[in-house]
């Protein structure tokens, strides 16, 4: 992976939109969005990833982008060991998701959900994320997080020793 990277070349792109004053343009807010996402995979300590996600301005695009922010620093606190305030904010984001009727996204934010499950050492948990995940996406016959998802729930399971269900 290349997260670093991808997140320094995702800030300089915004910020060549702001000098052409773009900074709010449709462009501008999917960028914010994926460059908060690359803060979770990169080099960059957690201590300093999460201010800089809060500094990217996601939040004010809208309830889905704020939705989006939770998730990724649900995902920051969890690597800090700050469970409970993990779960809070990744369901709750996944929830908005939910609510404004995003089945194929909250489907997939479900592998969001149980990496903080299984980083608090709770598989079971991590497991009824996925699987909740994958009822979502079935009933809405979704082929394309759908066998991430259950790719990800069969990894879980194989790490258990539970076998006979894969």
């Amino acid at each position: 992976l290349r997260a670093t990277e991808t997140a320094e070349a995702l800030k300089r792109a915004l910020e060549h939109l702001d000098h052409a004053g773009l900074s709010h343009s449709r462009i501008a807010e999917p960028m914010r969005a994926n460059l908060i996402t690359a803060y979770v995979a990169s080099r960059i300590p957690v201590d300093e990833a999460i201010p800089l996600v809060r500094g990217v301005g996601v939040r004010e695009a809208g309830v889905l982008a704020s939705a989006w922010e939770r998730i990724v620093l649900g995902r920051l606190h969890a690597m800090r060991g700050e469970f409970e305030l993990a779960r809070e904010l990744v369901r709750g984001g996944r929830q908005a998701y939910v609510d404004a009727g995003l089945l194929v996204s909250a489907g997939g934010i479900s592998m969001s959900e149980a990496k903080v499950e299984a980083r608090a050492g709770d598989p079971a948990a991590a497991e009824r994320a996925l699987r909740e995940g994958l009822e979502i996406l079935g009933g809405v016959g979704e082929r394309g997080y759908y066998p991430t998802v259950a790719l990800n729930l069969a990894d879980l399971l194989y790490d258990q020793g539970h076998y006979d269900e894969l």
